[in-house]
């Protein structure tokens, strides 16, 4: 990878760890020596960020895109369309003796990573790491990229979802639900499991922000 490479990639996950809160101002000078980098890498790794919708530039700079509540539901509702068919997809591909039952109990890994997560922080990670793995497993690559751009517009609200106690074993009894559809090779059960999974993620948001 390039210096403008590293330099977004370490940008972007520095955003959707949370470091930086919704409108809140990206220095430049402040940015460039804590990334070890120049401005003009700087700036190329912004338009870049600006392009996926997490950074807004003006003639005052770069801002953290600040992204409603309502907006924040209907990614929500998108994602769950696409969660549906790759979960479909990695399903059919199990079937079809396209995956190697490695990658099956990697995929269990990650679910009780999910369940195991002994902070918020930990948590989110894995679970990103979970649904991300589950994109690689439906070999659609469009899907994926889709996906990463969703979830990294969603991460810039909070991980309210993920913190939610009350939401917690539903997530984590879904998630099942999702590996047992895959691992059984049923792509109608995947596709349902995967689609409702984030279409209930999308209420528990929309109940933890009434003015979405």
């Amino acid at each position: 990878m390039g210096v403008v490479d590293d330099t977004y990639a370490s940008l972007r996950s520095m955003l959707v760890s949370g470091r930086f809160k919704a409108g809140e101002r990206l220095p430049e000078p402040e940015l460039a020596t804590a990334l070890g980098v120049s401005r003009t890498p700087l700036r190329e790794a912004l338009r870049s960020l600006q392009s996926e919708g997490l950074v807004t530039l003006s003639g005052r700079g770069a801002t953290v895109t600040r992204t409603s509540p309502r907006e924040v539901y209907g990614l929500y509702l998108y994602r769950a369309v696409l969660e549906g068919l790759t979960a479909e997809q990695a399903a059919q591909r199990n079937s079809d003796g396209e995956l190697a039952p490695s990658q099956i109990a990697t995929l269990w890994r990650h679910v009780k990573s999910v369940e195991e997560a002994e902070s918020d922080a930990s948590r989110v990670e894995s679970n990103i790491s979970l649904h991300r793995y589950i994109a690689e497993l439906s070999g659609n690559k469009s899907a994926r990229e889709a996906l990463s751009r969703v979830w990294a517009q969603i991460a810039l609200t909070s991980a309210l979802n993920l913190t939610s106690q009350a939401w917690r074993g539903e997530m984590h009894d879904q998630h099942r639900e999702i590996a047992e559809a895959i691992d059984a090779a049923d792509p109608r059960r995947a596709f349902e499991a995967g689609r409702a999974h984030v279409q209930t993620a999308a209420e528990v948001f929309r109940r933890l922000t009434p003015d979405s």
